[in-house]
């Protein structure tokens, strides 16, 4: 989620400046996401304007007016701030951390605390709060002992590691080079059930990029759950897990990213449920501003869960 922000903020940020050092970068990243936030809060509101919302859409309009633009306009949601975050340096590395469940989470090492700190924050504290509409697992839709997870777009892996303990095994993709030595760091006691693939996931298989039908083919084990978060390519790494969200042993539960793109709730929603799954989403709305495709009513459902008996 986060990774989407900074990407926007450094695709439209000149080339020439970024040498200047992290803090510029940063500055500049900050500067071009707020612009781009200033821009859509009148587009949004002027939509609704003269119009009866339902119910959740007017809570999501009455914190726009109240406070501004967020991705997640809830008030419930922001009652943690990165001030509340504690880093820690493992000197053993020196690599910075912080603990999710007692459990080390660790960083790239040119991340500075305030970056650590702003990240958790949006990632686990706001992103995985109980009441966010960008809440991975409920009480209803979980990881069980037999489960073999797939983490698709593990970033710097928080949503494994919550859940590597409690299951039989998982994999995380993630190819982005800054997070591979954090990744081993994070996930070293647990080295034996969880595998790093540093591949991106696509509808075709080559030197960068695999589907996972084909990473999967011919594995002893077939995974029984996936994550999905890829910064609007959900649609095409859904499509290279056919195989396996058709098999009678494959895939049982999915939990998809949707608010990347304007119909992605739409398409994928309707891929799943093709494949045999029943489907629900998210409670409320996230706003997301930083595609090509915004158009009202601008609120978008931020994940799909996915299940199949």
């Amino acid at each position: 989620m986060l990774g989407n922000v900074i990407s926007f903020g450094r695709a439209v940020t000149p080339q020439f400046l970024v040498p200047l050092g992290q803090k510029v970068a940063d500055w500049l990243v900050a500067a071009a996401v707020n612009k781009k936030h200033r821009q859509a809060l009148p587009l949004i509101l002027d939509y609704f304007s003269g119009k009866t919302p339902a119910p959740e859409q007017q809570e999501v309009l009455d914190y726009l007016r109240k406070h501004g633009f967020n991705l997640f306009p809830y008030e419930h949601l922001h009652q943690k701030t990165p001030a509340d975050v504690e880093v820690h340096l493992d000197k053993d590395n020196g690599l910075s951390y912080v603990l999710l469940d007692g459990k080390r989470l660790y960083y790239p090492a040119d991340t500075s605390v305030a970056a650590i700190q702003r990240g958790y924050c949006d990632e686990q504290l706001i992103s995985q709060h109980p009441e966010s509409p960008h809440r991975y697992l409920t009480s209803d839709f979980n990881v069980g002992p037999d489960d073999v997870v797939v983490d698709c777009g593990a970033a710097d892996g928080n949503f494994s590691l919550d859940v590597v303990d409690k299951v039989k095994k998982v994999y995380l993709f993630e190819p982005t080079e800054r997070w591979q030595k954090p990744l081993v760091a994070t996930f070293a006691p647990w080295k034996d059930k969880a595998i790093i693939v540093r591949k991106f996931l696509s509808d075709e298989t080559n030197d960068a990029c695999v589907s996972l039908d084909d990473y999967f083919a011919g594995k002893d084990e077939a995974p029984t759950m996936i994550k999905m978060d890829i910064e609007g390519f959900e649609g095409r790494a859904l499509a290279s897990a056919k195989r396996l969200l058709n098999a009678p042993n494959g895939i049982r539960k999915a939990v998809v990213c949707t608010y990347h793109r304007q119909d992605d709730e739409k398409n994928l929603g309707t891929f799943l449920r093709e494949c045999g799954f029943q489907t629900n989403p998210s409670k409320g709305y996230m706003l997301f501003v930083y595609d090509d495709d915004v158009k009202p009513p601008y609120l978008r459902r931020g994940i799909i869960r996915a299940t199949k008996n």
